[in-house]
Formats: structure tokens, sequence, C-alpha cells
């Protein structure tokens, strides 16, 4: 017999589109609380988003959206889980502090290099940072690719091209470090929103 799979509780954050009145309001609840897996919702109609608390080993992201455009309601996923901040122990988890070690290391040495006129060096670095740096934002673009959507990641992917085709690769590190900072802040805010369901259950 194989061993019962084991739960795994997500936190994710639905953009709505078409989340306009208190109507709709009380139609996405009752979608995704009707759902098996889901264990608790909260929806933002001003900012027309849903965060959603959520088993993954009894229902996938995208049985979530599809329930939601099944009513029009234009949903797509914003984020799920995937933030550089540990919810479940108010920390940062020590990969992700590893990871951005790394990339600082990197972008300090890239500044470094620069400043004492070492070209050879400073490219080499500025290249260690954007392989380090990059692929979370190819990630993120290619999910909204699929949804049909550009989303603020492929611009950044543009814009940091952009600079490396003008032979500008310390500006493409600037823009793949304030991206990532951006986001760093973003998965902070996000674990105090999923922080204040650990208590919350579906009714």
């Amino acid at each position: 017999l194989e061993p019962p799979s084991q739960p795994r509780p997500t936190v994710a954050r639905l953009r709505i589109s078409s989340l306009h009145c208190e109507e709709e309001t009380r139609l996405v609840l009752q979608i995704l609380q009707g759902m098996d897996g889901v264990t608790a919702v909260k929806v933002n109609s001003i900012g027309r988003m849903a965060v959603v608390r959520y088993d993954a080993s009894v229902v996938p992201i995208s049985a979530l959206v599809d329930a939601l455009n099944a009513s029009k309601l234009g949903a797509s996923v914003q984020d799920n889980g995937d933030v550089m901040y540990d919810t479940s122990t108010g920390a940062f988890s020590p990969t992700r502090l590893l990871w951005w070690g790394l990339q600082l290391t990197t972008f300090l040495a890239g500044t470094y290099f620069s400043i004492t006129n070492s070209p050879a060096l400073a490219m080499q670095s500025s290249v260690a940072y954007l392989l380090l740096g990059t692929p979370p934002i190819i990630r993120t673009a290619l999910a909204g690719l699929r949804q049909r959507r550009i989303d603020l990641s492929f611009l950044i992917l543009v814009a940091m091209g952009s600079a490396i085709a003008l032979d500008e690769m310390y500006d493409a590190v600037l823009v793949v470090l304030l991206y990532g900072l951006g986001r760093l802040f973003e998965g902070v805010c996000l674990s105090r929103v999923r922080a204040a369901l650990s208590g919350v259950h579906a009714s």
C-alpha cells in the first residue's frame, strides 16, 4: 500500500480582474470555499485579489483558477508561494539567505571591480549575478505568458536584455537587483497576510 500523500498547505494570491462589487465578492467566496482542499479565503475587492490557503496535494492551483473563470471572473495566479520569506517560521529560509548572500557578494564584487577599473572582472561578476538573479524572473514571466498576460517580470527581462544589448551590463544588474528587492519586500508583506490566515478556516 502506498502511504497517504502528505498535506501541502500553500497560500496563493489570485488576481481577479472582474471583481467589482459585493455580489462578485460573495461569488468568489462561495466558489473557493466550496472546493475540497481549500481551508481559508480572504477577498480584497478594492485590490481585485483573493488570498487562498489550500492543500496542494488535494487541489492544484489551476483548478482554483478554472473554477473562478467558469463564472467569467477573469482569474489568474499572481503569487503561488514562491516568496523569499519563510512564513512557517517567520524568518528568511536558509536557502534564500544563501541565494541572497551569493547575489550580494557578486554585486559587491562587480561594483568594486568597476570602481577599480577592472572591466574583465567586473564583467565576470555581473554575469555571475545575472545567472543567479534571473531564473526566478524567467519562471514568473513564462507563467504569465502561459496565461496570455504580460507582467512586470517580462518587462524586467526586456529592460535587462536592452541594457545588455547596449553593453551596459552594470545597468542590467541594477534592474535585476531592484526587482529582486521589490519582490523581497512584497514577500514579507504577503507573509503577514498568510500569518493572518493561519488560524482561519473556511466554514
